[in-house]
């Protein structure tokens, strides 16, 4: 059986297609994502889900966004010896930019933000400390900051995956266009048509908490 993610823009061809692969026993629909094209972005996935209530396969899933945890727009990335790049960005330059260049929203968690958030933060690091963990899954996550010995200066992915699970610790964002240079240095212009949800600010504290909670 193949696994597979599907991508449309939801056109009557992509309709049929869908549609073939769906109750077809060799193909494992792990979820579908939606992009504008022949149909906005809006009706397509209001279509997409019409489709798949009428079928009977509402329990599959519907991707309408993008978080990343990537990019120094405004400040210093994290790749000495010059700071100009973030990691992940600059380890694949073309695919970032086919990316940011999509019409999908996108929730950005740059180095702008991830500062907001270090993991040697002695406040934080004493409740670790004191915490006790309840499951296999509390322990790596407690063994693994304790244990940092500057693995990582900031929680970079830790931060993007909170704000998927708990939005509320987004207390600030603005709307830019990203483009991405050859050499893997992302730059940000402001702008209010963008698709990029750039995270600017974020309630540290909320988070942290969050962290601790999950051991």
């Amino acid at each position: 059986m193949k696994n597979i993610i599907i991508d449309t823009d939801m056109g009557v061809d992509d309709i049929i297609a869908i549609s073939l692969l769906l109750n077809n026993p060799a193909i494992n629909i792990k979820a579908i994502s939606t992009v504008r094209g022949v149909a906005d972005l809006d009706r397509g996935t209001n279509n997409l889900a019409r489709l798949l209530t009428f079928v009977g396969k509402t329990d599959l899933p519907i991707y309408n966004e993008i978080v990343i945890m990537g990019g120094a727009v405004f400040k210093p990335g994290n790749i000495p010896p010059d700071f100009l790049y973030e990691y992940n960005i600059a380890l694949d330059p073309v695919a970032a930019k086919t990316v940011f260049s999509s019409n999908l929203p996108i929730t950005l968690v740059a180095t702008d933000t991830t500062k907001q958030a270090p993991a040697a933060n002695k406040q934080f690091l004493k409740q670790v400390l004191s915490t006790k963990p309840r499951t296999r899954k509390g322990k790596i996550i407690k063994s693994i900051i304790v244990n940092n010995r500057r693995d990582f200066i900031d929680f970079y992915d830790p931060l993007a995956a909170a704000v998927l699970a708990k939005s509320s610790i987004i207390t600030g964002t603005k709307k830019i266009k990203l483009s991405v240079t050859r050499n893997g240095q992302t730059n940000g212009q402001l702008n209010n048509k963008g698709n990029i949800n750039l995270v600017t600010k974020i309630n540290r504290l909320a988070f942290y908490r969050l962290l601790v909670s999950s051991i």
